[in-house]
């Protein structure tokens, strides 16, 4: 009886949509390990308790890719704002990824359903020069000291570039 209520409780390894299920599409083969230290795309989607962007929105989509021109791009999605990447951004990137140890969650796609807007989908990819991939998803934590820290480090870069600050707060 208790295997019955846990799995449908839980749910199974497949799209539930239902309020309190469990999405599970995690990829336990995912290496734990990544060799380069080379980002060539990145994205983040996230909520932040402690940070909010001018129009008081705590969303944030981080990304780095390579634009129509070949030219790489940083871009926050919410605010529209861009500026073309360089190596600090992506290094200083890097090395937060590394000190949270992000590589560990590599292959986890774990999402609970129904759940409040600040808990909603956490969703990092990452890419490397040498093709290795890190792909982390799962229900929003608001209050991650990495995620802010990423938050901190797109800020600072677009106002050393004399983009407007993501914050309101500032």
């Amino acid at each position: 009886m208790m295997l019955c209520l846990n799995f449908l409780f839980f749910g199974c390894k497949k799209d539930n949509l239902e309020s309190g299920n469990l999405i599970d599409k995690t990829n336990p083969d995912a290496p734990k390990q990544i060799i380069s230290n080379e980002i060539t795309y990145f994205y983040l989607d996230f909520y932040h308790f402690n940070c909010a962007t001018q129009n008081d929105s705590h969303e944030f989509t981080f990304e780095i890719t390579t634009n129509e021109q070949g030219i790489v791009m940083a871009y926050e999605k919410h605010t529209n704002i861009q500026f073309e990447a360089d190596g600090e951004l992506l290094t200083n990137l890097h090395t937060i990824i590394q000190e949270h140890q992000l590589v560990q969650n590599n292959g986890i796609y774990l999402l609970r359903t129904g759940v409040d807007p600040k808990y909603q989908k956490c969703e990092l990819h990452v890419m490397y020069r040498s093709n290795e991939t890190l792909d982390y998803t799962t229900n929003n934590d608001p209050n991650a000291l990495w995620t802010k820290q990423i938050y901190t480090l797109f800020n600072e870069w677009f106002l050393s570039k004399g983009i407007v600050d993501l914050s309101s707060k500032k």
